[in-house]
């Protein structure tokens, strides 16, 4: 993703017969998507702990780190973590909604969720494609 991006104007695009202007990703985009993310996973160190029981103490040391190691993965996103959130239905609505709503205010995350619900399965990778080129999320093949 090349600075240059990040100010852009932003681009209309049709997706299953919807036409939408959507911005090029910003740092709050991103930071959105990141608490979305966090949210929707929960903590991994409160999710394990009922497990720890029977464990002896050289083992729940070794899970607990695990989990402490994905705790602090979720607090930063890699561009790699945001295309394997997009390639999700779920986090390729949230991130389309985003993105929209900057330029149409009364959409929804449950319309942006149906209409990439209604999308043929080859077409979903389409409209992916479409809205990471159109936001600015690709890597400029020119810088």
């Amino acid at each position: 993703m090349s600075l240059d991006a990040l100010g852009s104007s932003p681009a209309t695009i049709c997706i299953a017969g919807h036409e939408l202007t959507i911005s090029r990703i910003k740092a709050r985009h991103l930071s959105q998507v990141q608490a979305h993310v966090v949210k929707q996973s929960g903590n991994p160190v409160e999710k394990i702990k009922p497990s720890l029981e029977g464990l002896d103490e050289e083992s729940k040391k070794y899970v607990l780190g695990l989990a402490y190691d994905d705790y602090r993965r979720q607090q930063s996103m890699t561009l790699d973590d945001l295309m394997e959130f997009l390639s999700e239905i779920e986090g390729f609505a949230y991130l389309l909604w985003l993105l929209a709503r900057d330029h149409q205010p009364d959409m929804t995350l449950e319309q942006a969720e149906k209409i990439v619900g209604d999308l043929d399965f080859d077409k979903f990778e389409g409209a992916v494609n479409q809205v990471v080129q159109a936001s600015g999320l690709s890597p400029d093949p020119t810088t």
